[in-house]
């Protein structure tokens, strides 16, 4: 019996389920599949989330100085309506800046609806968007694992080359891109080597590909 996207994620969703289907060719099988462990916390974001609290202060003051620096609820309430189209134009700032803080928490839900998945074609990184998916594709080449970071307790990536993305997606991956914050760093990069190793020992041979 063929395996499914089930068979490796209990909790796959309908959508994760009809998107993948769309995704794989003819004649292609699922060999392992797996979810990053989702991370709140990424280096890159200690400057993001100091620039947003920058801005939201200068937002902050910048509000708190056109009601006329108000001391009470009382005149705050009691402030000129001449201010409102003032405080209308800083309403975009203030969601600039929210949005900024919320980053985080945003890439930790982009986490949690991630598949990395192994065929015997190719590897496959499954990202839902918020009006779209995102599908990369890695050929399953001798040379394809760029580099490998491992972590405490047995995680960590598997940074792939030769990527490119599918759908509605411009452009190719980025060259860190891949199997990022695995649980089984072991068992990932196993697997991996595994179907590399049928899908060239298949293509030497000169089969045709199942």
């Amino acid at each position: 019996m063929t395996p499914m996207i089930g068979d490796y994620i209990n909790d796959a969703s309908p959508q994760e389920r009809e998107e993948l289907e769309r995704v794989l060719e003819q004649g292609e099988r699922i060999r392992w599949a797996a979810r990053p462990v989702p991370r709140l916390w990424r280096g890159e974001y200690a400057f993001i989330l100091l620039f947003a609290l920058g801005w939201l202060g200068a937002i902050g003051f910048a509000t708190y100085d056109t009601l006329g620096k108000p001391g009470s609820l009382d005149e705050l309430a009691q402030g000129e309506r001449g201010q409102l189209p003032f405080l209308l134009f800083l309403l975009p700032f203030w969601g600039v800046g929210l949005f900024l803080l919320s980053m985080p928490w945003l890439h930790l839900r982009a986490q949690r609806q991630t598949l990395y998945l192994i065929t015997n074609r190719r590897a496959l990184v499954q990202e839902r968007r918020p009006r779209s998916w995102n599908t990369r594709s890695f050929v399953l080449e001798e040379d394809m694992l760029l580099s490998r970071v491992s972590r405490p307790h047995g995680g960590g990536d598997l940074l792939f080359a030769n990527g490119r993305s599918l759908g509605g997606s411009r452009g190719n991956p980025p060259r860190d891109d891949g199997f990022k914050n695995l649980a089984n760093l072991q068992e990932a990069q196993r697997q991996l080597m595994a179907a590399i190793a049928d899908f060239q020992a298949l293509r030497r041979s000169g089969a045709p590909l199942p």
